[in-house]
């Protein structure tokens, strides 16, 4: 496949690890009708960066607050979004790997 082509309607282009799934994140967002949101925090994503795996998180879909409390909730309007999101990053990441 050249870099011109096309994987899932963006381009495919070469760069770290990292920076394609960066890229491939924010798309997949935007793809599954969401204004992406780039933030630093520390996730389950720490584990693998922490020993030099390239990671990232993603937001699930839906909506939530007053994380690690005991008025902590969660509310699954919309949590579709996040499961086409995600299925679009390992399937976009399988293929550029398989190129």
């Amino acid at each position: 496949m050249s870099s011109d082509e096309k994987v899932l309607d963006f381009p495919r282009v070469e760069g770290t690890s990292e920076e394609n799934a960066r890229r491939v994140m924010i798309e997949a967002t935007r793809l599954a009708g969401r204004v992406p949101e780039l933030a630093t925090a520390s996730t389950d994503a720490n584990a693998a960066m922490g020993i030099g795996a390239p990671a990232i998180a993603i937001g699930g879909g839906g909506s939530g607050g007053d994380a690690h409390s005991t008025r902590e909730w969660f509310d699954n309007t919309g949590a579709t979004a996040g499961v086409t999101r995600a299925l679009t990053v390992v399937a976009t990441m399988a293929r550029m790997a398989a190129d």
